[in-house]
């Protein structure tokens, strides 16, 4: 999957990856301990959850729904494209439309088996902005102050955009305020990054996540986890990164300016 560049910025972005990534484009076949190293699974679920994601809303566009929608999420993976064809992508493998028949019924097992009669193909709720943020990861220590500092690693910034908070991997990130997710992927030194607008030129910015738990377009609630903290990107090690932008213009997080948090709640 080289050939995708969210693939190639995760790659690329962990120590060494760039000589591995030429490696790979070269011709060379990765080992196990090596793709584990270089592409670990944290990255690759991500990838794979914004990727699906887009197909989602693609798919909803086109009208898709139901059985339909889950056959052709499963005929794209399969094929690159939803045709319901008896072609197959390699000899001896099932046909286009028996694969995407077999996600189908894979689906449908799950539910049974987890009690349920549907999934919710967007887990965000809508929640409307409040006006005032609130501290994403609430009773976390600082471990790091906006503005300057003295840079803690190689590549690290000494200028501080926003706050860390000292949590460890795996902590429920929340929105800070109700709005719309606008970025949702691999943000250079950020690592996995959720940015939400919330209206009158607000945004936020959460950064070196292991995980997403939203996709651009997503509404959110305030309080909602929308990712869970890592260390992802450029950094000391696992903290969350909380970014406040102010005058950004619509969808444009690059467009506004970068404020204290602390502005707008106390820790």
């Amino acid at each position: 999957m080289t050939y995708r560049e969210d693939v190639r910025e995760a790659i690329t972005q962990q120590p060494g990856g760039r000589a591995f990534y030429q490696r790979l484009v070269a011709g060379h076949q990765p080992s196990s301990a090596e793709l584990l190293r270089y592409f670990p699974p944290s990255v690759q679920d991500s990838l794979f959850v914004n990727a699906q994601t887009q197909n989602i809303r693609r798919l909803q566009s086109q009208g898709k729904s139901g059985d339909e929608l889950i056959a052709c999420l499963g005929e794209m993976w399969y094929s690159g494209r939803c045709s319901h064809s008896s072609g197959r992508d390699y000899i001896g493998g099932p046909t286009i439309r028996e694969y995407g028949q077999i996600l189908v019924t894979n689906y449908r097992r799950a539910l049974e088996r987890y009690g349920a009669t549907s999934c919710p193909l967007n887990a965000s709720s809508g929640g409307g902005t409040t006006g005032r943020l609130i501290n994403p990861v609430p009773g976390a220590p600082v471990t790091s102050e906006f503005g300057p500092r003295r840079s803690p690693c190689a590549g690290c910034s000494s200028y501080h955009r926003g706050i860390d908070f000292g949590v460890p991997d795996g902590t429920p990130v929340k929105a800070a305020d109700g709005g719309r997710v606008v970025y949702s992927g691999w943000m250079r030194g950020y690592g996995h990054t959720v940015v939400v607008e919330h209206g009158n030129g607000l945004m936020t910015l959460y950064a070196h996540n292991s995980q997403l738990l939203v996709g651009v377009g997503d509404s959110v609630s305030q309080g909602q986890t929308i990712t869970r903290s890592g260390h992802s990107g450029v950094g000391t090690g696992p903290h969350p990164h909380f970014t406040v932008i102010e005058g950004a213009t619509h969808g444009n997080p690059s467009s506004g300016r970068e404020v204290n948090p602390r502005r707008y709640f106390e820790i």
